[in-house]
Formats: C-alpha cells, structure tokens, sequence
C-alpha cells in the first residue's frame, strides 16, 4: 500500500511539470521560444495559485502547467485562486514576450476579495 501512495504522489509532482510547445511551427528549438510558467493545477495546500489555462484560445491539459511561445504578442488566461476566501477568478492577460525569456505569474490577493490582480513578469 505504500508504494501504490509514493506511485501516486509521483505521478501527481510530475503531472505539474509538462510545458506544451506552442509556437507557429510545433518545432522550434527552446531556445528561440519564450517560456510561461503559471502554478501546478496540484496545489498542495498553496494558499494563492495563479494556473495558465490557455494561450491563444488554446487551452491547456491538465498536466501541462506552462508554455513555450514564438516572440511576440499573445492571449493569457489565468485562473487565480484563494484557498481562504475559496474564490476563483479568471484573468484574461495581453502580453508581449521575447525568445528565450521566462516569465510567470504573481497574484495580487486578500482572503476576503480573492485575487484582486494577475501580472505577468519576466523572471530575473
């Protein structure tokens, strides 16, 4: 029985960690694409998630926590959750992002509003 709960909880950390290549040609080399992480779909008792749910009105698997994209200009939606308030909001973000840049999500949010902003930043 121990080892059917580390299976699983393997496959759940694991669930989180796939990236869905979403440039113009499915093929392009990492390193020409820019990366958008949002938060695992798992959340373990997080208290703010911020999940990317689709780039370009193509939505995500369940698994896939974020994306690889051509340069330029592209359509977010992020759902943003509050564990305390047990609120979800979705936000729909317009960005501009260059090759080989990562970027991610911070939630601005209170336990009684839920998240009240998503930004979208280039990671230092």
């Amino acid at each position: 029985m121990k080892f059917l709960n580390a299976a699983v909880l393997a496959a759940l950390f694991c669930s989180g960690c796939v990236t869905v290549n979403l440039s113009e040609d499915g093929e392009t080399a990492k390193d020409a694409l820019a990366h958008i992480r949002g938060d695992y779909r798992i959340t373990a008792g997080l208290p703010v998630t911020a999940t990317l749910r689709s780039v370009d009105g193509v939505p995500l698997k369940f698994w896939q926590s974020g994306a690889d994209v051509s340069s330029g200009k592209h359509r977010l939606l992020v759902d943003c959750r509050v564990a305390a308030a047990e609120k979800l909001s979705r936000h729909e973000l317009n960005v501009d992002v260059h090759a080989g840049e990562h970027y991610y999500f911070v939630a601005e949010a209170s336990p009684h509003q839920g998240c009240t902003e998503v930004r979208f930043v280039a990671k230092d």
